[in-house]
């Protein structure tokens, strides 16, 4: 029985998560560089008039490229890796 239990124990210690799978710096100056954007976007927003160009058309497109395209940027971007070399 105690044998079984140390092999469980060398197998869960084994399995480590690869560093290309984790974020890297890339990745949080990007999610950042979102954020920016957004509070840019909701500052836009809330400086206008209700019925100003700027409050109706720009903050929201700010807003839908902050939201849909650089922060989901900064969560799937990856490095390409230089492990394969070109033959």
């Amino acid at each position: 029985m105690a044998k079984i239990q140390q092999r469980r124990r060398k197998q869960v210690t084994k399995s480590t998560i690869s560093e290309a799978e984790l974020p890297q710096k890339t990745n949080y100056v990007i999610m950042i560089a979102g954020v920016i954007v957004l509070l840019l976007g909701v500052l836009i927003m809330a400086s206008g008039d209700a019925y100003s160009a700027t409050a109706v058309t720009y903050a929201p497109i700010i807003l839908f490229i902050a939201y849909c395209i650089i922060i989901p940027l900064g969560i799937i971007y990856k490095k390409k890796s230089s492990d394969s070399e070109p033959a």
